[in-house]
């Protein structure tokens, strides 16, 4: 959307925006840059996109009163239409990018999300995966689903 309407998301009390999904790299890097620029300067936090694979793949943390924090992590895969090449570099901006479903990955993935997690936070996995307008759940994503939340997520969101 045209940067000026981030104002109404600011205005609607949206607190953050997961970008890993098959058209943040519509309008090329430049316009995923311009993307977080925009979202942060409104005081949007993001997840699942960033200027370097670091950026992409840490969570937006979000304050709780309790002094907790929600951290919300966004994961894309292929089946969604996201490209392997829109995949976040140490030097590239990019999205966090799962390369396939697997346990070894799940366990990578938890295990990124533990190094994060403190004592009182809610964790938040949304991951963007299958086809348009589809619902069924394939049996990879319904085991890659219980190895996170196993390895320490409180909601996982997949959704495409």
């Amino acid at each position: 959307m045209n940067p000026a309407n981030v104002a109404c998301l600011a205005a609607a009390g949206i607190d953050c925006c997961v970008l890993a999904n098959n058209h943040v790299l519509d309008w090329g890097l430049p316009g995923l840059l311009e993307t977080l620029a925009e979202l942060r300067g409104a005081g949007i936090a993001t997840a699942g996109a960033g200027s370097n694979r670091a950026q992409a793949w840490a969570p937006a943390a979000l304050s709780l009163p309790s002094g907790a924090r929600i951290l919300v992590f966004s994961f894309g895969t292929e089946s969604s239409g996201i490209e392997p090449a829109c995949a976040a570099t140490e030097s590239r901006p990019g999205v966090a990018f799962l390369p396939d479903l697997s346990d070894s990955t799940g366990e990578r993935v938890a295990e990124a999300i533990r190094a994060h997690r403190r004592t009182g936070d809610v964790v938040i996995a949304s991951v963007h995966w299958g086809g348009n307008w589809g619902y069924g759940i394939s049996p990879a994503e319904v085991r890659f689903a219980h190895t996170l939340v196993e390895g320490g997520v409180d909601v996982f969101h997949g959704y495409s």
